[in-house]
């Protein structure tokens, strides 16, 4: 039986809490930053193996969750979907965007566009 609900005990110290931390927020946080390292270290040994093992006919980002998967990808999936929250494109020359399925507009909200339809 609790006492003190968890929410309470994380608040700070100095709002005259405990102050623990919160650890599944600090979890997401670290698996978050090992997405973050697959996409900005693709030549790493981790980021080969995992492209090897878990998408290796397609990007990290259009990567899919297979039913097979094991923990540590689905840890990853998961993750992933945090750090897209808080992405954005820098367009630059404009080359390397798809423009029809890209989620490249922040206004979009997460949707994409719709191509033509002819």
């Amino acid at each position: 039986m609790a006492l003190v609900s968890w929410n309470k005990l994380c608040l700070l110290k100095s709002k005259g809490r405990i102050g623990f931390s919160n650890l599944s927020a600090f979890n997401d946080a670290l698996i978050a930053k090992q997405c973050w390292r697959l996409v900005t270290n693709p030549d790493s040994f981790a980021a080969k193996v995992l492209k090897g093992k878990s998408f290796h006919r397609t990007t990290f980002w259009k990567a899919k969750l297979p039913n097979y998967s094991c923990y540590t990808w689905r840890s990853i999936m998961g993750a992933r979907e945090l750090l897209s929250l808080g992405l954005s494109w820098v367009m630059g020359n404009g080359r390397s965007v798809k423009f029809w399925e890209d989620k490249w507009s922040p206004n979009l909200l997460g949707e994409t566009l719709f191509g033509p339809t002819c």
